[in-house]
């Protein structure tokens, strides 16, 4: 594996590129580890679906409080329904609106009793205020707030020099002009540097950011994986293996622009088998399959676009052998009995699609 960093101004050469090559690598899939990745997608579903709402979430035990599990099932159901209509009622509004000038003002009075921290995490009210909030919201208000803090303190020492003036030069501090209060606020290059700090963000050893880039088109970052050779197996117990898919020549690559995306996936030859026989294999040696998917192409007006290869394959139907595979993916007891499903059908679509296309391009050879 190799990372650089190419200093060139050059739009086809990468800020910085990876490269992985791999000889042989081998897949097994049981039915205990299928068992196992499905549990493990269950459980990230319900993390992912308790974190949109973990500000909701009430401290106590439902025993000791179900009043207040009671209103966290309510909050997080609005909550779904106001994201759901793109709406906020009035009393919404309000309600945001008190707690941001309560929240942002609060935050700032206490950055300014202690002006060498620069984040607040020992206050009860601050704590109780964020248990309402979104991350997002929390994120805005506290840069808000050391945003005002800053300005509060430059207008400070800006009235202590002008004060200083008036005593030596009276004449003068009338013909000073204060700073228009109302003139648009916007962050200097100092005000950047002093945020990033407080977010923890780290600028690259030049100073100049790789995610930030005036030319759409320039190559920031490349990934690139080749596999000389892969299987994967399904195995049903110890040593029974229900079918063996075998490729060579697999290319996948990664290419990232400011706001474009580039994942292209190439392979060179396969073939599927079973106990029972060959099931498919394919016609060429070379780009067999090849597909390029692009997120917000910069030389076309779409959001995104994809282009998909098959070259000619050859298909053997054997009813037995695609029914032991499909039943391997079916429902299991000890998983969600949904996911199961939506993984055998969408296994059996695959299949479907696959012997269609093939019987197609048999009939135009």
């Amino acid at each position: 594996m190799k990372l650089r960093k190419n200093e060139s101004s050059n739009s086809d050469e990468p800020l910085q590129k990876a490269a992985v090559s791999l000889e042989n690598v081998t897949l097994c899939l049981s039915k205990d580890g299928y068992r196992d990745i499905l549990k493990l997608a269950d459980n990230f579903t319900a993390f992912n679906q308790r974190l949109k709402y973990a500000h909701y979430r009430p401290s106590f035990t439902l025993k000791s409080d179900p009043r207040s599990w009671w209103k966290y099932a309510y909050k997080a159901v609005s909550d779904q329904m106001k994201k759901a209509s793109g709406k906020l009622s009035w009393e919404q509004v309000l309600k945001y609106t008190r707690l941001r000038k309560k929240y942002i003002s609060l935050y700032a009075s206490l950055l300014k009793s202690d002006v060498n921290r620069p984040v607040v995490d020992d206050n009860k009210e601050i704590e109780e205020l964020d248990r309402e909030l979104d991350i997002e919201l929390i994120l805005q208000w506290r840069m808000l707030a050391h945003k005002f803090l800053e300005q509060s303190i430059e207008s400070e020492n800006y009235l202590k020099k002008q004060k200083a003036k008036q005593s030596w030069w009276s004449f003068g501090w009338g013909s000073q002009s204060f700073k228009d209060e109302t003139e648009s606020l916007h962050f200097s290059e100092e005000e950047w540097q002093q945020l990033n700090k407080i977010i923890g963000y780290k600028e690259d050893e030049d100073g100049q950011s790789l995610m930030i880039d005036e030319k759409p088109d320039i190559l920031q970052t490349v990934l690139e994986i080749h596999m000389k050779h892969n299987a994967s197996k399904l195995l049903d117990g110890a040593h029974t293996c229900l079918a063996d898919l075998s490729c060579a020549g697999l290319d996948c690559s990664i290419k990232l622009y400011p706001e474009t995306k580039v994942f292209g996936v190439k392979l060179g030859s396969y073939q599927l088998s079973s106990p029972n026989g060959l099931l498919a294999q394919s016609a060429t040696t070379a780009d067999s399959l090849v597909g390029v998917f692009c997120y917000k192409p910069f030389d076309a007006k779409v959001d995104w676009s994809m282009v998909a290869k098959a070259s000619p394959c050859y298909v053997t139907y054997l009813k037995d052998s695609l029914d032991e595979i499909a039943k391997f993916f079916e429902s299991n007891t000890a998983v969600s009995h949904t996911i199961a499903l939506e993984t055998a059908t969408a296994v059996q679509v695959l299949l479907c699609l696959y012997i269609f296309f093939s019987s197609i391009e048999e009939s135009f050879l």
